[in-house]
């Protein structure tokens, strides 16, 4: 776990974030500065909470060492098919970053798998943690190494023709964090027509329940993506607002929402991971890899601060549009 401070080094002086690279090999990631010493001192001096990886595990994630973490790794399926690690494969910045990995998610035959990095508070309980606010910025890099489909197909369509959701909030109902309820997810879409990926979010307790872009921006695959959501948790019923970056570029502005369950538990709940019941494109049936570093809850908005080569790498549209279930 890190909380960032203020951070005295010669960094500071650096406006701009180091440009989005394109090339998985991670020998380049050893001589690349910082993604989080690359920032305005203004904006480090923002920032709650920052998992980089650097310690070669996920204790950014899991507190390590404390007996109230204010985070975790959840898991389901098999242990031998969903696991979260450190590794050196790809990274933004530094050496390290965490991979989702799931296998046996074919066709819904086999349950779901997933792989979930949550985070509720800015450190472990025991280590003066406190929850992030009810406004807050959410964000982390996405390397997605392949094109993947999570669509499904007739016969074996059970009906709601494929998700994949890497990126979600949540909302307690009780005081146990184990009590949270899902109330946004965003989620993988896969244009079969066009063999491109794009970004849709879904909740259960928002009508139309699908939120899709109009001009779907595509999700490549091969390069570094940044992603970051506005996540403002009022307690007003349909007072809430989500509000998604992709590259610095808006991609929802949903507001007059639900984004917590009940007033009396404000607090939300971050996670980022691989969570489905069928994934095709993989290199072993049903298996899929993400890699996620430099995740950070901040105060202020993160990808203000992305080079331009960040944002150029980005498709024309963005709009949104709501839609009904899928």
């Amino acid at each position: 776990m890190r909380r960032m401070w203020a951070v005295t080094c010669l960094a500071l002086l650096i406006t701009a974030l180091a440009p989005v690279s394109t090339a998985p090999a991670h020998a380049q990631s050893h001589e690349r500065q910082s993604f989080f010493d690359a920032l305005p001192a203004r904006v480090q001096d923002e920032i709650l909470w920052f998992a980089d990886n650097e310690e070669g595990t996920l204790a950014d994630w899991t507190d390590d060492g404390f007996a109230y973490p204010g985070g975790g790794i959840f898991n389901t399926g098999p242990a031998d098919q969903v696991s979260a690690q450190a590794s050196q494969v790809v990274a933004h910045s530094g050496t390290y970053s965490a991979r989702a990995s799931i296998e046996g998610a074919v066709q819904g035959e086999q349950g779901n798998r997933a792989v979930r990095l949550m985070r509720w508070t800015d450190a472990a309980w025991d280590d003066q943690g406190e929850h992030f606010g009810r406004r807050a910025f959410y964000s982390t890099w996405l390397y997605i190494p392949q094109d993947y489909n999570p669509n499904k197909y007739a016969p074996w369509d059970d009906g709601d023709g494929g998700w994949w959701n890497i990126f979600q909030f949540k909302a307690n109902i009780e005081e146990s964090s184990d009590s949270s309820v899902p109330m946004f997810a965003i989620n993988v879409d896969h244009d079969d027509a066009t063999g491109k990926n794009s970004l849709y979010m879904y909740s259960e307790v928002n009508a139309p329940n699908s939120f899709v872009q109009a001009n779907p921006v595509p999700l490549p695959s091969g390069q570094w993506i940044h992603l970051e959501a506005l996540y403002v948790a009022d307690t007003a019923a349909n007072g809430g607002r989500i509000k998604v970056f992709q590259n610095g570029q808006e991609i929802f502005d949903v507001r007059n929402v639900d984004t917590i369950m009940t007033p009396e538990f404000p607090n939300t709940t971050w996670g980022i991971g691989s969570y489905t019941d069928h994934i095709a494109g993989g290199e072993i049936r049903g298996s899929a890899d993400l890699y996620f570093d430099d995740s950070a809850v901040s105060t202020k908005r993160l990808s203000r601060h992305l080079q331009p080569e960040a944002r150029r790498l980005q498709s024309a549209g963005g709009n949104m549009r709501s839609a009904g279930y899928r």
